[in-house]
């Protein structure tokens, strides 16, 4: 993922430890394509047929709580909650399951922006004037939602999709 980030820190009682709060976006363009379920064996699977995931970029807005192992260096742990925009698709081909059925080929993307969380932990250190690195591990969970794919009068898909990630 590429992601930017920007946020706001403040020192707390002891010196060391700092708290604050930053949001940032990431482009993630992760493919997933698992086959479309319950066709092993039939003509086309996979090869012509395909059911996708895709997840194109996120938005998160994290509380932050570090602590400052050296004046420019912190561990740190970060949580809140996290947006996701995903898209399914189906493509059922001629040639594929849906010809081999008599069911007319289509191809469908359904998309939802999906609301979930994220929880992380990293290391952070100044690099010079106006510029940090850090190397960061994140687990994000955007819970599920159903949707359906096809014409019920030909071929109707009904799908639950679930996603979360390690970053």
């Amino acid at each position: 993922a590429e992601a930017v980030y920007f946020g706001y820190y403040w020192q707390l009682g002891a010196p060391e430890w700092i708290a604050g709060l930053e949001a940032d976006i990431a482009y993630y363009n992760f493919r997933l394509d698992p086959g479309i379920p319950g066709t092993f064996g039939l003509p086309g699977n996979k090869a012509s047929d395909s059911v996708s995931m895709r997840g194109d970029w996120t938005l998160g807005l994290l509380g932050h709580f570090g602590y400052l192992v050296t004046p420019s260096t912190q561990i740190y742990v970060a949580g809140g909650p996290s947006w996701l925009d995903e898209h399914a698709t189906v493509n059922c081909t001629g040639p594929g399951v849906c010809g081999s059925n008599g069911i007319p080929p289509f191809s469908q993307t359904n998309t939802a922006f999906k609301l979930g969380y994220t929880v992380g932990a990293g290391a952070e250190t100044k690099l010079w004037e106006g510029w940090l690195g850090r190397v960061e591990y994140r687990y994000s969970n955007y819970g599920s939602w159903t949707t359906n794919f096809g014409a019920p009068a030909n071929l109707a898909l009904a799908a639950g999709v679930k996603v979360h990630t390690n970053t």
